[in-house]
């Protein structure tokens, strides 16, 4: 199958459509859905930070994560959505690709993609529509 892909995605859910031809209707072929995604930071984590000692002095603090629980919950679910485009690339499922996301998971989706995938990408769109009707989103399209 050759064509557009079009991935529709939040940190939570992730739809993936072809297209075959501009202003076609578009076919929904996965719907990915990651609920922790949603979950808030406590549900996600039970654990306190770990307790440290200054570098000098008698000291002691917190530990802090570089990326908070929510924000791992997104780069994991951006790695599985860009293994499943990733694997449909190789086995020649798409000639381009058209990625539809909230600002800062586009990014990080974006971060996730090979440099091959990334060749394939034709447009971006910085919205989340991820829960709207098949039609809404390829009016976003055009």
């Amino acid at each position: 199958m050759s064509g557009t892909w079009i991935v529709v995605a939040e940190n939570s859910r992730a739809r993936i459509f072809a297209m075959n031809k501009k202003g076609a209707p578009l076919r929904e072929l996965a719907d990915l859905v990651h609920p922790e995604g949603r979950a808030h930071g406590r549900e996600l984590s039970s654990d306190r930070p770990g307790r440290t000692f200054d570098s000098k002095g008698r000291g002691r603090h917190a530990k802090e994560a570089n990326v908070n629980v929510r924000q791992q919950e997104a780069i994991n679910f951006a790695k599985k959505i860009a293994e499943y485009v990733e694997s449909a690339r190789t086995h020649k499922g798409f000639d381009k690709l058209i990625l539809i996301a909230a600002p800062e998971f586009l990014g990080i989706l974006r971060k996730n993609l090979s440099a091959a995938t990334k060749q394939r990408i034709t447009r971006e769109i910085n919205k989340n529509i991820v829960q709207q009707d098949n039609e809404s989103i390829r009016k976003h399209l055009t």
